[in-house]
């Protein structure tokens, strides 16, 4: 993880004028820190799940861990009980972990950035995302990629307007990014917001630019509506690791 006492700027240096570091999450201890972080999403605390998708994978905080400056959320092939929304109870195929900060710690304008190291395996979608803190459609996904396809990074933006939901999704070229540990960042402007992948623009959006409050999102899922489902070749294990997340802000 980052060493101890020293400020980063966004990007590894890269200014964007007045922005202060609010949030420096480096991992450092020997187990994730509840103040700032929730281990299910906000509809269940003792394990969860997206329902109404095709997701493959009951979250649980057991998947989750710090050690060596690195948080890990594991995916696990391991017949795994959780429940329906209804609360009707279902076996999922695997189990895996996730961290969310609502409730915790949210932002509106500046840059945030991951260094992480995402998996690759078919059935896999490794995700580093933000949603709206008072639970509109609003998302924004700094990278996510689905089984294989980790040469070919997805960004995406969702978001209510008064014309009705827009969703917005761009793929960018970069090679294998399951290779090695990359920087993943997002810049939020009030006219636009802007990925990033090692420092290097990837895509800009300017349209229906959303002002409100977001949390951060770090997630490993099996399946779902858009990776297809896990078959014989779906890794046994694997790992969503991240080095850091750091956010700036504006200055007052």
């Amino acid at each position: 993880a980052a060493v101890a006492g020293t400020t980063p700027g966004p990007m590894g240096g890269e200014s964007f004028g007045d922005l202060e570091l609010t949030f420096d999450e480096n991992f450092d201890g020997s187990s994730l820190d509840p103040r700032r972080w929730n281990t299910c999403f906000w509809w269940s605390r003792n394990g969860c799940t997206i329902h109404g998708g095709d997701e493959e994978q009951w979250y649980l905080g057991s998947n989750v861990s710090v050690s060596n400056g690195t948080l890990q959320l594991v995916s696990r092939r391991e017949p795994t009980v959780g429940a329906e929304r209804n609360g009707v109870g279902k076996t999922f195929p695997f189990s895996s972990g996730m961290v969310a900060s609502d409730g915790k710690f949210s932002f509106v304008w500046g840059v945030v950035e991951f260094r992480a190291k995402l998996p690759k395996g078919n059935g896999l979608w490794p995700a580093l995302w933000l949603l709206d803190e008072a639970r509109t459609l609003d998302e924004i996904d700094v990278v996510e990629y689905y089984g294989r396809r980790s040469d070919r990074p997805e960004f995406a933006y969702h978001v209510e307007t008064p014309e009705g939901p827009k969703h917005y999704s761009y793929q960018a070229g970069t090679g294998d990014i399951s290779d090695d540990w990359h920087v993943f960042a997002v810049r939020r402007t009030p006219t636009a917001i802007e990925w990033y992948v090692d420092g290097v623009l990837r895509r800009t959006h300017r349209e229906w630019v959303s002002g409100r409050r977001m949390y951060l999102i770090a997630n490993l899922a099996i399946g779902g509506p858009y990776g297809g489902s896990s078959d014989a070749t779906t890794p046994d294990f694997g790992v969503l690791a991240i080095d850091y997340i750091r956010v700036w802000e504006p200055g007052n």
